[in-house]
């Protein structure tokens, strides 16, 4: 997870130019979406390359590892598999290590992924260096009635202010 700030060269003014940002918190690993590495590329403060992907903050530089890359995956052992969205590679992967004895493929071990293979769409992480946390994030209490969990809402506490 990582929370950021941006930091804007007018807050007030009519343009709205991020000039950076500052790393409230980055812990764990995580995932990122091209649009994110293209946003943060664009206005200056992420950079990619040598496996990494480096977020400069004004507070330091949290540096993350990339594990995988987007693209297709195998639910039975993981190796990434090369080919277009038609199937026929991925499907020759299962057929070739993980068939059964009469040459069928095994059904997946993945519930939400029937067909024995994943698409995804994100770099995964992990985290090697950040700086100091200086806000955390709280679950805010819930109202009475029942939200779904993707609605949680969420607060940025300083950590100044959190007592421990």
């Amino acid at each position: 997870m990582i929370l950021l700030k941006r930091k804007y060269a007018d807050p007030n003014g009519p343009s709205k130019a991020v000039i950076g940002v500052e790393i409230l918190n980055a812990k764990g690993p995580h995932n990122f979406s091209q649009r994110f590495l293209d946003g943060g590329a664009a206005e200056g403060w992420l950079s990619l390359g040598k496996g990494k992907i480096i977020i400069e903050g004004s507070n330091g530089s949290a540096i993350f590892k990339i594990v995988t890359t987007p693209g297709y995956f195998c639910c039975h052992c993981g190796e990434k598999l090369s080919g277009g969205s038609d199937g026929a590679v991925q499907r020759l992967h299962l057929i070739e290590k993980h068939s059964d004895k009469d040459g069928h493929a095994k059904p997946s071990p993945d519930p939400g992924n029937p067909s024995g293979w994943r698409l995804d769409l994100f770099y995964a992480t992990e985290l090697e260096s950040a700086p100091k946390p200086t806000a955390k994030l709280e679950i805010e209490k819930q109202s009475s009635h029942k939200r779904p969990a993707r609605y949680v809402p969420l607060r940025v506490v300083p950590l100044t202010a959190v007592s421990k």
